[in-house]
């Protein structure tokens, strides 16, 4: 990050940036203790968790401050930002570290004492709150972009928004379910606490999460090889196939009692998202040789 970029930056998108940076430290250190003591990678108390919070979260925070360059200062821009996605994110990261040190579970877990009771709902708090903060942007950016940007650009930064919406929303549903669960039927198993019977359920919410880091590194790729409406087809095309993986996800969480039609179709939709991506990278790559042939005859024919 050059100085001029930092200089040019608003406060809120300063204080992101070092929010992602500090949950890059809790991960690193986190990496460090998996290390020297070991220990499971998976299941509800694993050092798996505060390794993957701390990059999926940074990388939030950085597609936010990013993007937040595109959008206009509104007055309480900041208050959404580095409240309600910032802080929010940040102190869960902080919590998840927390616990995963004291060796219980982070979320759901209400049953263990009074202090992990407190700690599962104030995670579920900073997640309102950032979904909340997600909304905002997203809403923003479709009321209003800076002029001038490219049209693939304001694309990639709303289509990317609805994902993480998207995201933020289906992480309601698992809330949704285990306190139906717990506090209306009455379960207690641990396994309850991580995402209920509906466990599939975390298969979308990461997808969708994810869709806007994916996007924006798409952006970055094809806007170095093609521009104008080359550009902007192509970033649409890839919308569209990730908008096909969430749906395909979605198709994996929610099976019920649908087990072989349903199952079929979620095959077959997978299938075809494989041979969309294929043709989707074969195109990319197509439409990059095809340009560079145009450029080198264009200029063989000048310098004839």
């Amino acid at each position: 990050m050059n100085n001029q970029y930092w200089r040019e930056l608003e406060k809120d998108q300063k204080v992101l940036y070092l929010f992602a940076i500090f949950g890059l430290i809790i991960g690193a250190v986190s990496v460090v203790i998996f290390i020297v003591e070991g220990g499971p990678l998976t299941g509800t108390v694993s050092w798996r968790k505060p390794i993957l919070f701390s990059i999926s979260f940074s990388m939030i925070q950085i597609n936010i401050a990013w993007l937040l360059s595109y959008l206009p200062v509104w007055r309480s821009r900041s208050l959404v930002t580095v409240g309600f996605i910032g802080w929010a994110v940040t102190l869960t990261l902080v919590f998840v570290f927390m616990q995963q040190l004291r060796g219980t579970m982070s979320h759901f877990n209400w049953l263990t004492g009074a202090f992990n009771a407190v700690i599962a709902r104030l995670i579920i708090l900073f997640a309102v709150l950032a979904c909340i903060g997600a909304l905002v942007i997203t809403f923003q950016s479709y009321k209003s972009l800076s002029t001038g940007i490219p049209s693939a650009l304001a694309r990639t930064i709303r289509a990317g928004l609805v994902f993480f919406s998207t995201g933020n929303l289906m992480g309601f549903t698992i809330i949704a379910n285990v306190v139906y669960l717990l506090f209306y039927l009455g379960r207690t198993d641990a396994n309850l606490y991580v995402a209920g019977e509906a466990g599939r359920i975390l298969l979308p919410h990461v997808i969708a999460l994810y869709g806007l880091s994916f996007l924006s590194v798409a952006y970055w790729v094809i806007s170095r090889l093609h521009t104008g409406e080359n550009c902007f087809n192509l970033i649409t095309y890839w919308i569209y196939f990730y908008s096909g993986c969430i749906a395909w996800s979605i198709l994996q969480a929610y099976p019920g009692e649908h087990t072989s039609n349903f199952q079929m179709l979620s095959y077959t939709t997978l299938t075809l998202l494989v041979i969309a991506f294929v043709y989707g990278a074969y195109r990319t790559l197509h439409r990059t040789s095809h340009q560079k042939r145009v450029i080198q005859a264009v200029s063989s024919n000048r310098a004839g």
